[in-house]
């Protein structure tokens, strides 16, 4: 299994472009780091069960799938499309741990008991909390922990997967990634200590941080701060799709596509399927998506293959 990261072309940045020439936030590149090591496929094996193979991204989807089952969500509608998925937000957290010297004690504060926080409930219904990333001085030891352990003891396989394999719906991760030593969102504090962190959180969900028996603290993002990050724009590769040649010398690329409200569906063709290049360099042709021909249309040539993506921009609403 590999994972590659690739900007698109249109976006300025060749296929062999750095990260930090791409990805502005240092956090967030880290975390896209992570997942682009190359690592050992470990397969994974019970008796009478088929052989699934997992790598760093497939495992972390895994356990994202498994955690976010936990979450009561709002009225169904109020997250978008489920075509275009979940918004997961990156957020940079700060824990750190005060001590005072009781004037009447002889201890000293350093000789203070450590505390341990957990980081997220998968308890409480309202908690969004997936878990931490934790990077490292070298991307390849960086490592996923989920926000209970069982998220990687009883991992859910994608639907897919159940459809062909009935007995395959969970399934034990034991990939390295998603199995840090302390197992859990879980940090031991000493009296002074601080620690930064990249918890990865479902939009929606609050933030739970407890010391002890019961949860302390519950932090909820603001919904200004996540707005923007609400209205996916996704891009998905298509082709090669018929490109159907039309009398006034344009061509029609035959490519139904989803009618989302709110949505704008655009094509955007590559210039070595069509496209005009500019004397600038290479342009890539954007235009509304066209609508499918009828069954009697007659082509008005000789039909070729094309490719490109569909872009879907976001309408604005009145209200913004």
């Amino acid at each position: 299994l590999e994972v590659r990261f690739v900007p698109h072309p249109w976006t300025g940045h060749g296929p062999d472009a750095e990260l930090e020439q791409v990805i502005e936030n240092g956090f967030l590149r880290e975390l896209v780091d992570g997942l682009c090591q190359p690592t050992a496929v470990l397969p994974q094996t019970e008796e009478g069960s088929p052989e699934l193979s997992e790598g760093r991204l497939t495992s972390l989807l895994r356990v994202l799938d498994t955690v976010s089952g936990t979450l009561v969500r709002d009225p169904v509608g109020s997250q978008g499309p489920r075509l275009f998925g979940k918004a997961i937000a990156v957020v940079r957290t700060k824990l750190w741990f005060e001590a005072t010297r009781d004037p009447a004690s002889d201890i000293p504060v350093l000789d203070h008991p450590p505390v341990t926080v957990q980081v997220g409930a998968a308890s409480r219904p309202d908690d969004g909390v997936l878990g931490v990333f934790l990077p490292a001085a070298d991307p390849f030891d960086s490592r996923f922990a989920p926000v209970d352990v069982e998220a990687v003891d009883f991992a859910v396989v994608n639907g897919l997967l159940d459809a062909v394999f009935d007995s395959a719906s969970v399934r034990r991760l034991d990939h390295p990634f998603v199995r840090p030593p302390q197992q859990q969102s879980r940090f031991v504090l000493q009296p002074g200590q601080a620690r930064e962190d990249t918890v990865l959180v479902e939009v929606g969900g609050a933030i739970y941080l407890s010391c002890g028996l019961v949860p302390r603290r519950k932090l909820v993002l603001e919904p200004d701060f996540v707005a923007a990050g609400l209205r996916l724009e996704p891009t998905i590769a298509v082709g090669p799709v018929l490109d159907v040649p039309r009398a006034s010398g344009e061509t029609l690329p035959v490519l139904p596509a989803p009618d989302r409200a709110s949505y704008d569906e655009r094509w955007v063709e590559a210039p070595s399927h069509g496209a005009a290049a500019s004397s600038s360099g290479t342009s890539y042709k954007s235009s509304m998506l066209p609508p499918v021909p009828g069954e009697a249309t007659i082509p008005a040539g000789r039909c070729t293959l094309t490719a490109g993506w569909i872009r879907f921009e976001g309408l604005r609403r009145e209200d913004d």
